[in-house]
């Protein structure tokens, strides 16, 4: 409720949430840089499968140009893909660096934890610490499953309260 009020989150066409819905890149992108007040209209964007007329090019422009999202290797975003537990904790973690906040990484406790790429370990353990983002209730954290618009929804939430509550 708190997202939709400051104009973060929306509803689709029918006026529901879909708390459930599998959150793709290119929405979770949007999410983040609404919330953290991130959009750049001078933005370049550089990715080769995002055409300038779409939808969400100047959120993943915006988000790209700060560092926050960087592609895969050949210079891809996709954009309609679902962004994976892990991939989202990469792109927090790095909104928490430009934050400027700084907390100790939690040990990766989960019955899983060996499944979390290399690349978002320190991500996942400083979210983790910082009470940002939390495991599935099962002693799993799920890594590669596809982030639900709560899931998404709740992590940014936790972290606009953590650097003070407003975008």
């Amino acid at each position: 409720k708190y997202l939709a009020s400051k104009g973060v989150v929306s509803r689709r066409g029918d006026g529901k949430f879909y708390p459930n819905d599998v959150m793709t890149r290119e929405e979770f992108v949007k999410l983040i840089v609404m919330a953290f007040d991130a959009y750049d209209a001078g933005a370049e964007n550089t990715f080769a499968d995002v055409a300038a007329d779409r939808w969400s090019a100047q959120y993943i422009a915006s988000a790209a140009r700060l560092g926050l999202v960087t592609g895969n290797e050949i210079g891809e975003f996709n954009p309609d893909g679902s962004i994976t537990r892990e991939d989202m904790a990469v792109i927090m973690y790095r909104v928490y660096g430009i934050s400027g906040l700084n907390s100790q990484a939690a040990a990766l406790d989960f019955t899983d934890a060996d499944n979390i790429s290399g690349y978002a370990q320190e991500a996942v353990g400083v979210l983790l610490g910082a009470q940002i983002i939390n495991g599935m209730g099962d002693g799993t954290f799920a890594p590669k499953s596809a982030v639900t618009r709560a899931q998404a929804s709740k992590v940014v939430y936790e972290l606009l309260m953590l650097i003070g509550g407003e975008n």
